[in-house]
This record gives C-alpha cells, sequence and structure tokens, in this order.
C-alpha cells in the first residue's frame, strides 16, 4: 500500500502512544514530513483527558482538509478500565458536544484503543503473554527502545497481513487492526 502524500496527524495520550503511531505508520508508507505528532501538554491533566477534549477540534480540522487533500488523524486512547465501546461513546460524545456529527464509516479518523493500555500491545507485540485486565507499563518500559520500535512496526505488519494474526491476538489490538482500514492510500 503506498501511502506517500497522505498526511496523517497523531492525537495520543502521551509520549509512548506518539512513539508507538509514529513507526507504525513509518512501517505503513508514511513519510515522517507528513506527520503531525500533538504534543500533550505536560502536568495539564490525564493524558486521556487531553485526547478526549481536543479531539472534536482535530476532527473539524481533519474533515475540513479531507475533501482536497489524501489526509488521516490518528487517535490513540487508552481503554484502561472502560471497554473499548465506552471510549468510543466518550469521543462520540464530545463530537456531538460540539456540534459536530459523529465519524461516518468511510472518513479517515482512526481510533485504536489499546486495553488496558498501549503498553498490553508493546509487550504481545514483544511476544510476551499478556491479557487486556493487567498493566504492563513497568515491564514495558524497561524494554529497549529498538524492542518498542519492532513492536509497533509489527503491528503495522499485522495491519497489512492477516494471516500473521494469531489466535491469541488481544481483541483490542484486532478492533485497532480494523479500524486501521480506514487510513487512506495515496489518491
Amino acid at each position: 500500500m503506498k501511502r506517500r502524500g497522505v498526511r496523517a496527524v497523531v492525537l495520543g495520550e502521551d509520549d509512548a502512544h506518539l512513539r508507538f503511531a509514529r513507526y507504525a505508520l513509518l512501517r505503513l508508507g508514511f513519510n515522517k514530513r507528513e506527520m503531525r505528532l500533538l504534543e500533550t501538554p505536560k502536568g495539564k491533566g490525564a493524558g486521556d483527558q487531553h485526547v478526549r477534549t481536543t479531539y472534536a477540534t482535530e476532527v473539524q480540522a481533519h474533515r475540513s482538509k479531507a475533501s482536497s487533500q489524501a489526509v488521516a488523524l490518528l487517535v490513540l486512547i487508552d481503554a484502561d478500565t472502560y471497554t473499548i465501546d465506552h471510549r468510543h461513546q466518550q469521543l462520540d460524545q464530545e463530537l456531538r458536544q460540539d456540534g459536530l456529527k459523529t465519524r461516518s464509516e468511510k472518513e479517515a479518523v482512526i481510533i485504536w484503543t489499546p486495553k488496558r493500555n498501549i503498553e498490553t500491545w508493546i509487550m504481545y507485540l514483544a511476544d510476551r503473554k499478556v491479557n487486556e485486565e493487567d498493566d504492563y507499563k513497568p515491564q514495558a518500559e524497561m524494554l529497549d527502545s529498538r524492542v518498542r520500535r519492532k513492536s509497533a512496526e509489527r503491528f503495522a505488519e499485522l495491519i497489512q497481513d492477516e494471516s500473521q494474526r494469531k489466535p491469541d491476538t488481544p481483541d483490542s489490538m484486532r478492533r485497532g487492526i480494523e479500524e486501521s482500514r480506514r487510513i487512506p492510500e495515496t489518491r
């Protein structure tokens, strides 16, 4: 899949989200110069709150460009102890509060919602046994940065090739892969 020429905006909770998304998008063929990673303000509250409160603004900006440009908005928000559907409903509510329509099936607004957190995905992709209830943040933080990068690249490979998926792939990751079908190719 060609993705050069597609601009991507990434909205995530923290640096771990942004790095994971960047490495995955690079593997998917995006150009690093055509990615904009939205930094989460330090010391300004929870990362998930920042994603929720910024989401509607970024969707509106995305929609204003989508008719004339190949653009994607990638949102990463941990499910934490909630369900993935609950997080998606929260984001839908943010749109409605701003008088915007919720995402349509055709929109290139992709939401990756790791359960419990992004570290669950990183550990799984680094060939560790995981479940979606335990918090793997301490273990994942001890991983070498190359392993974390390889995990993100492996996620991109799962997006591109369904045959690589295993039966024990976490449900939230399967949903993230499905969401990734919204990523546009070059026009």
